[in-house]
């Protein structure tokens, strides 16, 4: 940067924040799926170098030549929960019109605000962090409601054929510009306010950053074949749960029809989650009933979170077989990793000797 004498100025770093759109869901598919989507496109973002003036681009308008010639040479871009901003410039923003020769953000240059509150255990979102900081600058709640309405699409409207319609009223487009300029100018400060990691925790985030934009593999057609198995076997739970009851519960996810099911037969429970397992079915044991008893062990068993994951697997895969971003750095006090999306560590543990079989019997059946 010049200066108004004609001096050059050294910036030290960028601060960056997108505002985007997608017919995808950002909390259930996960950013790396979510950027892949054709549909996701960026209506703006906005930026500031180090202290100075806050400014915004959107597409169409010409290219920030400065903030291109910062990232280009490695510069450091400040952003809270980085991984996003770097996903949306990288895949979003280079394949758009006009974009596609723009540098590449790379792990290195990232500084994640998000990541160093994680890091000293304060809130990860950016409402809260701004509450327990006591920031002059917040985030602006009007701003944040006009958001949610234009990150979706909206309806079509009477006469509209099918297809991708957004609420793209330009008044509503430069309500959310200066949106995206309070949230820089509410991140800066949490950057000015939040110590840098230390080297050693650094170099784990960036090894996280690493881990995430890796992914693990998935085998995409057996998922595929379990989930038609577990299709089949729900509905003859169903079946089964409905016979049980004698129609008083017909599906087992009804959790509330079996409740009331159950205490019309003396069964003092309020509830059947996970955690009253034992309790439920000690109960039901002590009179005796077997129909009860199968009743209960079955709405357990299909409702167990190891199925569902395997839908979810589908829903968060990416186009190459690979599911990404499924680690959270620093989610515990003690610095430990937490689960993202299909919850990598609590998948069960298979008994290669006992269950494999079944399992592998099962799909030759749907074959």
């Amino acid at each position: 940067m010049v200066n108004r004498f004609g001096v050059i100025l050294l910036v030290e770093k960028l601060h960056l924040d997108f505002e985007t759109r997608s017919a995808a869901d950002l909390k259930r598919c996960g950013v790396y799926r979510y950027v892949e989507d054709p549909s996701t496109g960026v209506w703006l973002f906005a930026y500031r170098f180090d202290h100075g003036p806050v400014r915004k681009w959107r597409p169409g308008w010409a290219a920030p030549a400065e903030l291109l010639e910062h990232v280009e040479r490695g510069g450091t871009v400040v952003a809270h929960n980085a991984n996003f901003e770097r996903q949306i410039w990288n895949v979003v923003l280079r394949r758009m019109a006009g974009c596609a020769n723009w540098p590449r953000l790379e792990i290195a240059q990232m500084d994640c605000t998000q990541a160093r509150a994680l890091a000293i255990h304060l809130p990860p979102d950016l409402e809260n962090l701004g509450t327990v900081l006591d920031l002059a600058q917040r985030k602006d709640d009007e701003g944040h409601r006009l958001m949610m309405k234009m990150t979706k699409p909206r309806k079509p409207k009477k006469g509209e054929s099918e297809g991708i319609y957004w609420n793209d009223d330009p008044k509503d487009i430069d309500r959310l510009g200066l949106y995206c300029q309070q949230d820089v100018l509410t991140e800066s400060e949490v950057d000015d306010r939040l110590p840098l990691l230390s080297a050693d925790e650094r170099k784990l985030w960036e090894l996280d950053q690493k881990i995430n934009d890796r992914g693990v593999a998935l085998d995409v057609a057996g998922i595929e074949r379990i989930v038609a198995v577990l299709d089949v076997a729900q509905v003859r739970a169903n079946a089964r749960m409905a016979e049980l009851t004698g129609g008083a519960v017909n599906k087992v996810t009804e959790a509330a029809r079996l409740v009331a099911w159950l205490q019309e037969r003396g069964i003092p429970v309020d509830s059947i989650a996970k955690a009253e397992k034992d309790g439920v079915l000690d109960w039901v044991g002590a009179l005796g009933d077997d129909a009860m008893t199968q009743a209960v062990e079955l709405r357990f068993e299909a409702g167990k979170n190891s199925i569902a994951k395997y839908k979810r697997m589908l829903e968060v895969v990416c186009d190459d077989g690979r599911a990404r971003g499924l680690l959270r750095y620093h989610m515990a006090g003690t610095g430990r990793w937490g689960g993202a999306l299909i919850q990598p560590q609590n998948l069960p543990r298979v008994d290669t000797k006992k269950d494999l079989p079944d399992v592998l019997g099962a799909l030759e059946i749907m074959s």
